[in-house]
Order: structure tokens, then C-alpha cells, then sequence
């Protein structure tokens, strides 16, 4: 995947490899008898509970070694936990570990790993029952193992939801979060981001849609190799939601976040999925976006040095 070193996800760029590996074997004039089996294992349990889990995610080291995290329920369903389970190549699939031990709900874990094995889970977290929720973390270290809950991101004074949260790594464990803030009193929305640096933490979120967006949503990130990252989302225009845009910022590592910037329309609809991007480790990437106003899906490309191109239906 381009989205370097961080979670793999269903998307039009993951479609476009299997597409590739189709018309390499297809087309190849080599014969196919050699070719390794590639079908798939036996499907294995990797959680314990006898209660419902969902909500599943999964990253990829560039060994193999893989991390996925859920979301498991109560005996009773009503409650929400986050756990997580590591597969090592050449062992298989270690215990299934309880990530945080909040009695509040959660929802919506994400997680991405860096070149070393070492992985960060993010989620949503009410503050307290039916009430607003924050953004948390934990890490994993390889070969030590998860650390504590990291406030990433809570409003303690002021009735918004943060929510939605994606998170990338770079090859150095470096990491961008974002995610939606909600303020339901005058429905309000605006897209956030923080970033982790190995030995000192989470810095400050930083506000990339402006607080003079009625609705900016659905955003997704991706980094390069040394960590400078690219933030996709849905925006409508100014404080009217009948028209929605697409709009990315850039951040720079030891400069900081660039200006947004306008890379594509969504014809009129700012209630569609939110857009997905990839990164190679150079810097250049490929945004995609569906446009349910002409159905279709659209792309913008950004080469590093450079800036936008022009978006075109693909």
C-alpha cells in the first residue's frame, strides 16, 4: 500500500493493486505451474471472548508481522472494550490483550504500525455514559509490549464530540492522528489533528478545516517516509453545507501545517464516505473521493515539490 507503513484499508488504491497482480499473471508468458499457492488459511480465532466483537482493523510491519484490533462487548452488549492481538511470522497468533479498562463505550479503533513492529491504536471514548467523546491511545512496543491510555484529545469544558479517528505511522514510529469535532449547538463540525513523536508524546490538535466551516468531515491521513503527512476531507463551502469540496493540508516536518487547500468538488454532496489517500515514501500521493452527485469516483494527484494537479473522474 502507498499509505506507508500504516493501516491497510478497503479503497480504490488497494482495488488498483489487485488489479495489477490480475493483468501480471493474466498476461505473463511465463507458465504458471510454479507459481506459489496463494490461497488463503484457515480462518483463525484471534479473540477469546464469548460476546460479540467487531468493528476489526488491521496493519502490516514490512516483515509480515501483523496487529489487529477490535472492539468486544459485554456479556451483556451494552458495554464496549478495545483489545488487540499480534501475529509474529513463524509463531502465529499471540493472546488476545485488553487495551484500556474504562467503563465508558468505545468505538471505532484504528491502528498503524511502523518499520520496527512497534503500533499505535487510537479510538473514540465517551467521557461519560451518553455523554461527548474524546479521542485516546496506546502504543505497542515490540518486544516489551502496550503501555497506558494517552488522552490524545478531550474537551472537558464544552459539550462536542471528537470522533471518526484515523492515524498513520512513518518508518520511525512517528505518528499523525485526525479526526471530526462535532459541536451539536449549532452543528458544527471541523476536522482536527495531533501528532506523536517517539519520546515525547502528543502535541496540541490543531484546527485544519477553521472554525468558519459550517461541516468539515470524513478526513483520512497518510505520511511519507520521514513523517511529513497529507490530510484529506469533505468541506462545504463556507457556512452553507449545499456545496461540498474536497480539501487537503499538508504538514511539513520542522515547519508545520501548510494552508488547506481546495483539490476537487464533490457535485453538490456533502453527506457522501469520506475521500481516502495514499502516500509513497517520497512524498507523492493520490487522493480518491466518490461524487455522489455523478456517481463516479474521482482522483487528484499531488506530487511532492510541486503541489495539486487538476481532479479527474477515473
Amino acid at each position: 500500500m502507498g499509505k506507508s507503513y500504516s493501516s491497510y484499508k478497503n479503497s480504490g488504491v488497494f482495488l488498483a493493486c489487485l488489479v495489477a497482480l490480475v493483468s501480471f499473471f493474466g498476461n505473463s508468458s511465463q507458465p504458471l505451474a510454479s507459481t506459489p499457492s496463494m490461497d488463503w488459511s484457515p480462518a483463525t480465532l484471534v479473540e477469546t471472548g464469548t460476546t460479540t466483537a467487531s468493528s476489526p482493523k488491521i496493519a502490516v510491519d514490512p516483515n509480515g508481522n501483523i496487529m489487529a484490533v477490535w472492539v468486544q462487548y459485554d456479556m451483556n452488549d451494552t458495554d464496549q472494550t478495545i483489545y488487540a492481538n499480534r501475529y509474529v511470522v513463524g509463531s502465529g497468533w499471540g493472546t488476545a490483550t485488553l487495551l484500556e479498562t474504562s467503563d465508558l463505550p468505545v468505538s471505532n479503533p484504528r491502528i498503524a504500525v511502523d518499520s520496527n513492529g512497534n503500533a499505535i491504536a487510537v479510538w473514540q471514548q465517551q467521557r461519560w455514559a451518553g455523554g461527548p467523546s474524546g479521542i485516546y491511545a496506546n502504543r505497542y512496543v515490540a518486544g516489551t509490549g502496550w503501555g497506558t491510555v494517552t488522552v490524545v484529545y478531550v474537551d472537558t469544558t464544552n459539550y462536542v464530540w471528537a470522533d471518526d479517528p484515523q492515524i498513520a505511522v512513518d518508518p520511525n514510529g512517528n505518528a499523525m492522528a485526525v479526526w471530526a469535532l462535532h459541536d451539536p449547538s449549532w452543528s458544527h463540525t471541523s476536522v482536527h489533528a495531533s501528532r506523536y513523536v517517539v519520546g515525547t508524546g502528543w502535541g496540541a490538535a490543531t484546527n485544519l478545516s477553521g472554525e468558519a466551516v459550517q461541516s468539515a468531515y470524513g478526513a483520512d491521513v497518510a505520511l511519507d517516509s520521514i513523517g511529513n503527512a497529507i490530510v484529506v476531507w469533505y468541506q462545504a463551502s463556507g457556512t452553507s453545507n449545499s456545496v461540498a469540496g474536497m480539501y487537503a493540508d499538508r504538514y511539513t516536518v520542522g515547519t508545520g501545517w501548510g494552508t488547506p487547500e481546495h483539490i476537487g468538488t464533490s457535485e453538490g454532496s456533502w453527506s457522501a464516505p469520506g475521500p481516502r489517500i495514499a502516500v509513497d515514501p517520497n512524498g507523492n500521493a493520490i487522493a480518491v473521493w466518490y461524487a455522489s452527485g455523478k456517481p463516479g469516483i474521482s482522483a487528484n494527484r499531488y506530487v511532492a515539490g510541486t503541489g495539486w494537479g487538476t481532479a479527474e473522474s477515473i
